[in-house]
């Protein structure tokens, strides 16, 4: 296909995404992967091995895992270990049980800001660090650090005037100069505007109070300065601020009203004799309540740095402190939309801010390991800084803390203009010379900012002692001979706009609920003992239980000395040394390839071959944490940030999962409904797309397509023909298909059957199946597995134009890797067990036991309703909702206009405060004018889904009659 003929390319996709520039997974990353490869093939180099020191990922550079965290997460992971496996100590259990009995497991969806035990034991940690009282209601887990400075700085864009308005001027976000490209990456995405403060290189890389002043001053009248970053221990400088100078931040802070973002994830990282972490938070209290009652902060850790380096499980909290309300309600409003952090990451967090105790078993193995990780980075900390000084042309600054050096190179004149006649960085191009020469992997200085006529690069501390002594000798003999010569490589960037937004799963009714089961804790009277939840598809926290395999293999990843127990089965074992033989140091807390771990999208590929019969390339599949996370990073792509009838539009199904509308508006995009037909089991016609796409024309310019097959919130399963009608209408109006399958495996009814959208492409033939644009979405949520807290699910890219491809994985690159026990969970999803296998009989037991109960729940659930006088529900062919309309009387319907509701929502209020069940409102999804819905999960236990039927039966009539 010619460029032009793609919907998304390079002249239609998101223009901010086109500036985005992340140089840690950077040109000279690629280029390293690329010699990796041409290694493995046997092709000679001037080495036999890369050394990889461009990212912090401890587990990949051989740092072992702290015992207990992984012992904790193997219990959580496969509870029955709790009681028949002695091999853990009772610290051990007693961490696991208390999660496990405050949020279910690793498998259930957590409440939106994080499993609430955890936040108190973050709370706590907090408290013990700064001896200063912490609210756990202050505290927001999330998926990796990286996850809430993105979320924070997308909240500071959406609250920034527009161009339109009297000033117009856009936030300044002001980042020190080097800085960690997360902050640049997310500001350029954001339409922010970076305000650059340099750090003093000659005093250690120290903060200057006059620098600040200077940076602000200038940059007042061309923006308008909100937030002030500041990263200590620093990255990739390795300083750690002296207390005094985080005081003067302080005060200069106060004085300019800016919110401080304050990134604390290295703060265990401190080794220079004298050097001490001291937070933000403790400097607001020490300077007394004029500050720390009014000064803004957000204060940032997480589980991927200090001494446990779990890279892979994405765990972080962040700390809010005096937030403006209209700026958290908006952050809230935004974290809805992701669904909930990383489970996993929790836990592992929540280890880590509540270690063994001196007086309990594990005490002193903890210690041990964690002074032995500690120690060696000190040790190498020291290594490093000594010998990039003895190196002529050289000057490092003292690694006090963090993970990284710094150091400084002298580069000839010579080589400076040769390097810009080649239209690159002099740095880059050093980088790449010693990428080509001696197999060492360092990001170039220009990456993270520096100080014009200055180049550094960044290399990380963590390779082991002797390989990091070997990468210094490599260095003491490069350095010299380079600066006589010069080498080659380029960069290039990406990123987007981001605005309004809705999630009704997670809206204020699901809030109230949140707040009815506190007062029923605290002891409240109600006309109900508890609430019941069916709002949200979150299998397991409904009481389906984990399908052992799936299990067994985590487990084995979490604590792979598993592996020589006879308590699992052979091909267990197997899945889990595949995994691990993928992994980065053969850890899942090492980070994987943004795209994934290649083994992993290697079987997605597969599976997707067996389920299609037609080949799927790993090379276009890319994993994700969660589904929604893949929809978001297609749906970014679209947006062009012009308005009006250039505004591109995306055709979502009403009624549609809030996910779209949400990202819709996020991204600056135009919604352009089209109505399922209801009275057709909510099947879908060419002619109202047609009705929809022609109504959109000259308001907007469509330019994609949703689909959710199976539906949710609906239920259908769509037939074969149908899709064909879909994608000829896509490929009449050049549309590009979102097929959102996640529903895939849940499928109920009889004679109703899952085709997937590529499939149904390649039996159209060549004119279809190799030119039309596809993304088609998957995830271990929901199917006969529901492990919707690992976060895991895939996308496959089909016919998308090479560039942009290449772009969005540039893009994902920024976000470092999907959680990665999301991945793996995936991958046991894709490769069950083979009939030939000893986990067979039992895997397929399981299975068939979910399916079986969500086959007859289904049927319960449209029987009672359509036997319920003023309800209709069309049969739940597929995924895990009903969707029943319900009429309402004239009067009920006048009420909740005039009380500024929607009808529904009146109603589902009613339910929930009268009868203890919590259902989310159709009008969260949309619905036809004058008609009224609710969604309702199936998942409940059948004894369960029975109470609430009989609820509803009870509930509906006396609530209608009330209002005739």
């Amino acid at each position: 296909m010619d460029d032009s003929e793609f919907v998304l390319n390079q002249s239609s996709i998101n223009p901010y995404i086109l500036n985005i520039e992340y140089a840690v997974r950077g040109p000279i990353v690629a280029n390293a992967q690329r010699i990796q490869s041409e290694l493995d093939a046997g092709i000679p180099k001037p080495f036999t091995e890369l050394i990889w020191c461009n990212i912090g990922d401890c587990h990949a550079m051989g740092q072992k895992p702290i015992s207990f965290l992984r012992q904790v997460v193997a219990l959580i992971v496969d509870p029955s270990l709790i009681e028949s496996d002695s091999h853990y100590p009772a610290d051990v259990k007693q961490r696991a049980r208390r999660i496990l009995d405050n949020g279910g497991g690793l498998q259930y969806s957590s409440e939106m800001l994080g499993l609430p035990v955890i936040r108190q034991d973050c709370a706590n940690y907090i408290q013990d660090r700064d001896g200063v009282p912490c609210n756990p209601d202050s505290v927001i887990l999330s998926t990796g650090a990286g996850e809430m400075i993105k979320e924070l700085l997308q909240v500071f864009a959406r609250l920034q005037p527009s161009a339109s308005t009297v000033n117009g001027l856009q936030y300044g976000v002001m980042i020190p100069i080097p800085q960690y490209p997360m902050y640049s990456a997310s500001i350029t995405q954001y339409n922010l505007q970076s305000v650059h403060y340099y750090l003093d290189e000659s005093d250690n890389w120290s903060l200057d109070l006059s620098e600040l002043r200077r940076a602000y001053d200038e940059a007042v009248g061309k923006c308008e300065p909100r937030v002030l970053v500041v990263i200590n221990p620093g990255n990739p400088t390795g300083q750690v601020l002296r207390k005094e100078v985080i005081e003067d931040v302080v005060r200069f802070a106060k004085e300019k009203n800016l919110f401080i973002l304050a990134d604390e994830v290295y703060q265990h990282n401190v080794y220079a004799e004298g050097a001490k972490f001291y937070s933000f938070k403790r400097a607001l209290h020490r300077l007394g309540p004029e500050f720390s009652t009014t000064v803004q902060l957000a204060s940032l850790m997480s589980a991927s740095k200090g001494y446990a380096g779990e890279c892979g499980f994405r765990g972080g909290y962040c700390e809010l402190l005096n937030p403006d309300a209209r700026l958290q309600s908006l952050l809230y409003r935004q974290l809805a939309n992701r669904g909930c952090p990383s489970v996993a990451g929790q836990a592992i967090l929540d280890v880590i801010v509540n270690p063994p105790k001196p007086d309990e078993p594990s005490f002193a193995e903890h210690e041990r390991e964690k002074s032995q990780v500690l120690g060696d980075l000190k040790l190498k900390a020291q290594m490093a800084t000594e010998t990039f000084n003895s190196i002529p042309g050289m000057r490092c600054n003292p690694v006090q803390g963090a993970m990284y050096a710094f150091p400084s190179i002298e580069l000839p004149p010579k080589l400076i203009e040769e390097a810009k006649a080649k239209g690159m960085q002099p740095d880059a191009m050093y980088c790449t010379a010693l990428l080509e020469e001696k197999g060492v992997c360092v990001v170039p200085g220009s990456g993270f900012g520096q100080r014009p006529g200055t180049y550094h690069f960044r290399m990380t501390i963590l390779p082991p002692v002797d390989k990091l002594r070997q990468v210094m000798e490599q260095f003491r003999d490069f350095h010299q001979s380079f600066q006589a010569s010069g080498k080659v490589l380029t960069l290039e960037s990406m990123n987007p706009c981001v605005k309004r937004l809705e999630y009704a799963v997670r809206g204020p009714i699901v809030a109230r609920a949140t707040q009815l089961e506190k007062e029923l804790k605290s002891g409240a009277t109600k006309p109900f003992s508890e609430v019941i939840r069916c709002n949200i598809g979150d299998c397991h926290a409904m009481g389906q239980k984990p399908i052992t395999f799936l299990r067994q293999v985590i487990a084995v990843l979490s604590d792979p000395s598993l592996m020589d127990s006879d308590r699992y089965p052979a091909d267990v074992k197997a899945r889990a040394k595949r995994i691990l033989e993928g992994c980065g140091g053969g850890s899942v807390g090492a980070y994987s390839a943004s795209c994934g771990v290649p083994v992993i999208r290697e079987d997605c590929a597969k599976y997707i071959e067996a389920r299609d019969g037609i080949p799927a390339n790993p090379e276009n599949i890319f994993l994700t944490s969660g589904a929604s996370e893949a929809v978001k990073a297609v749906l970014e792509l679209l947006a062009t940030g012009q308005e009006g009838a250039d505004q591109p539009g995306v055709m979502v199904p009403i009624p549609q999962y809030p996910l779209y509308s949400a990202s819709i508006s996020q991204y600056n995009l135009q919604t352009v409904p089209y109505y399922l037909e209801e009275s057709d089991n909510w099947s879908l016609s060419q002619a109202e797309l047609r009705r929809a796409y022609d109504e959109a024309v000259g308001k907007c310019k469509p330019r994609a397509l949703v689909v959710i097959n199976p539906g949710n919130p609906t239920g259908q399963v769509l037939r074969k023909e149908i899709i064909e009608d879909v994608i000829r209408f896509a490929k009449e109006k050049n549309l590009f298909i979102l097929a959102d399958e996640v529903y895939q495996h849940n499928v109920y009814a009889e004679g109703a059957k899952f085709y997937s959208f590529k499939q149904v492409l390649h039996g159209m033939g060549d004119a279809y199946f190799k030119e039309m644009e596809l993304a088609s979405f998957m995830s271990a949520s929901k199917g006969y597995m529901g492990e919707c807290g690992f976060r895991g699910g895939y996308c496959e890219l089909v016919n998308m134009d090479p560039e942009v491809q290449a772009m969005l994985y540039k893009q994902l690159s920024a976000r470092l890797c999907s959680v990665v026990m999301g991945q793996a969970i995936l991958d046991v999803i894709m490769n069950p067990p083979k009939p030939d296998e000893p986990s067979f009989a039992e895997h397929e037991r399981e299975k068939s036991q979910v399916l079986g109960d969500l086959k007859l729940k289904a049927q319960m659930a449209t029987e009672t309703f359509n036997s319920i006088a003023g309800m209709r529900c069309n049969p739940v062919q597929g995924a895990m909702y009903a969707f029943p309309s319900i009429e309402l009387p004239p009067k009920l319907i006048e009420e909740a206009k005039a009380k500024g509701m929607q009808p529904d929502a009146m109603y589902c209020t009613a339910l929930l405060e009268e009868k203890g069940v919590c259902v989310v409102p159709g009008s969260g999804f949309g619905q036809r004018p004058g008609t009224y819905h609710f969604r309702m999960t199936i998942l409940p236990p059948v004894e369960k889904l029975k109470n609430v039927m009989q609820i509803f039966k009870e509930f509906h009539e006396s609530y209608v009659n009330r209002y005739k």
